[in-house]
């Protein structure tokens, strides 16, 4: 076949079952894979709005949409050091000080610092 277009020609003209591969990029932007959800918009606190593939199968019984919403390293020491292991605000605010431990708002400053940068080079 000379080329994709007259391969999918010949298959529907003998009633095959046929549709073009897309690439990753064409998938992505394609209207009805995004009109059924095959493509999904996700928020990073560092890299904010940008789209993912997302589960292209759907099941009776399971939540349309799975949330992702991993922790940050460091999101949850100011809570642990506090309620559960009974650390002053002090002793918590000197140890992000001298840089033991790292809330989330430092960490999410710092890689965001970080990929400016490299994003410069």
């Amino acid at each position: 076949m000379p080329n994709d277009e007259a391969s999918l020609e010949t298959l529907r003209s003998h009633r095959g079952p046929v549709a073009p591969i897309l690439s990753v990029r064409e998938a992505m932007e394609h209207p009805h894979l995004i009109a059924r959800g095959t493509v999904r918009t996700i928020s990073d606190p560092i890299l904010g709005e940008f789209k993912i593939p997302a589960f292209p199968l759907r099941f009776s019984g399971f939540p349309e949409e799975l949330e992702f919403g991993a922790a940050m390293l460091g999101e949850h020491n100011v809570p642990v050091l506090k309620e559960y292991l009974g650390f002053s605000a002090d002793c918590v605010a000197e140890l992000e000080t001298s840089g033991v431990a790292s809330s989330r708002t430092t960490l999410t400053l710092r890689c965001r610092s970080n990929l400016e940068l490299a994003s410069h080079e």
